[in-house]
């Protein structure tokens, strides 16, 4: 049998019973778990490199869900918040899109205001 066509072994992080059909996946992390700017800025080249997964969008009227997740800015949203924040780890950020507004709309009043209502999900 030609060794190309046997599936790859288990090794470190990698586990062959996980692999699926990926129209186009990029994974940049930091291993020793340390929050840098670097791995955000690699984030957005690798996006950038996914060329039908990044700025171009499969579908141009809602776009096809490409971005970054990236670790909870704590100290940064407790710099532009006025209200308190709960502990790291204990509170979430939401974010949502509209529609663009229609011709002669101002699009105001659309989206609900920021809440510092606490939900707890269990």
């Amino acid at each position: 049998m030609n060794p190309l066509d046997m599936p790859p072994q288990a090794d470190g992080l990698y586990d062959p019973r996980y692999e699926h059909d990926a129209c186009g996946v990029a994974l940049v992390a930091r291993l020793d778990n340390r929050p840098s700017h670097e791995v955000v800025e690699k984030g957005l080249t690798a996006l950038e490199n996914l060329e039908h997964r990044g700025a171009a969008g499969a579908d141009k009227h809602t776009g096809d869900g490409a971005g970054m997740l990236v670790q909870m800015p704590d100290r940064f949203l407790r710099g532009v918040v006025d209200f308190e924040l709960p502990e790291p780890g204990r509170y979430g950020v939401a974010m949502s899109g509209s529609p663009r507004p229609r011709p002669g709309e101002s699009g105001r009043g659309t989206m609900p205001r920021p809440s510092s209502r606490t939900t707890t999900v269990r």
